[in-house]
């Protein structure tokens, strides 16, 4: 049974000019050996304010006894619906947090539907047969597409990102999820940049980085050393210091500040990826 992949690249999607982002994906096993079918391989563009463009309706089929497509990537708002092509009966679920839900029975020539309203990954199961699974991975903007069989994609329309070179100084890590076998992971940093000769600022610097490639952590956090690093603005994230580092599942002070205050309190946040922290930090050696 093929198993189903989900990658998420993002660098890429900050071209100077607004056009179409195109590269090639390759994907490797646990074995180290390259994938020859990535056409179930989603690449999207992260941390652009724009409203999806749904389609009215997008099909999985099942038939066989499995889904397909396997993955199906659309945008926030569109029906997916799902046909039953056999001639027993197919239920099809999901749990996966606010896109659950629940399809009745039913077999072939009927069709059930669902509306995805939410952003995330969606996991698909029929509740009959164990073996039949599958994901839609459900975007809040219109820049994202399905790699070819060869891995090659193309999203068109990107528009330009806000993307500079900042000398920037690494202080700590503040926040670091856990590592998923699909999406784009990321680290939270408090980071220091120069504005000119005399004055700094404190940043938020988000590090970005997929399942095969380094964290910032693991190349050894110098708070000594001052990159040039290339970054993306993104006001989306901005944060203050205490949300940043305050421990997960703790209640705050009582003494909270006020809007206006919490406003001038969040640090600017920046973002960066693994393939151009390692540019900065090979140059920098």
């Amino acid at each position: 049974m093929r198993r189903a992949l989900v990658a998420a690249v993002l660098g890429l999607a900050a071209p100077a000019a607004a056009g179409t982002v195109t590269g090639r994906v390759d994907v490797l096993d646990k074995g180290g050996r390259r994938l020859t079918d990535l056409s179930d391989v989603v690449v999207y563009v992260d941390g652009v304010r724009a409203k999806p463009r749904p389609a009215a309706h997008a099909t999985v089929t099942m038939k066989g006894k499995a889904f397909t497509p396997r993955v199906l990537v659309v945008g926030v708002g569109t029906t997916v619906d799902f046909p039953n092509e056999d001639p027993i009966f197919h239920n099809v679920f999901s749990v996966s947090g606010d896109n659950r839900f629940d399809l009745p029975l039913y077999k072939r020539p009927k069709s059930g539907s669902w509306t995805f309203l939410h952003p995330g990954l969606a996991r698909v199961y029929c509740n009959i047969h164990p073996q039949m699974s599958g994901v839609v991975v459900v975007r809040d903007n219109p820049y994202f597409a399905k790699a070819g069989q060869d891995g090659s994609f193309a999203i068109p329309d990107v528009p330009a990102g806000k993307t500079q070179v900042l000398p920037l100084r690494v202080i700590q890590l503040a926040l670091a999820l856990p590592m998923t076998s699909y999406f784009s992971n990321y680290e939270a940093f408090v980071a220091e940049r120069s504005v000119n000769h005399d004055t700094t600022q404190l940043i938020k610097l988000v590090y970005i980085f997929l399942p095969y490639q380094r964290r910032l952590t693991e190349f050894g956090v110098n708070t000594s050393k001052t990159f040039n690093l290339r970054v993306t603005r993104d006001p989306t994230c901005d944060e203050s210091l205490l949300n940043m580092t305050w421990p997960e599942g703790e209640a705050h002070s009582k003494s909270q500040p006020t809007t206006a205050e919490s406003d001038k309190s969040k640090l600017p946040c920046y973002r960066t990826t693994a393939d151009d922290y390692r540019k900065a930090w090979e140059k920098a050696r």
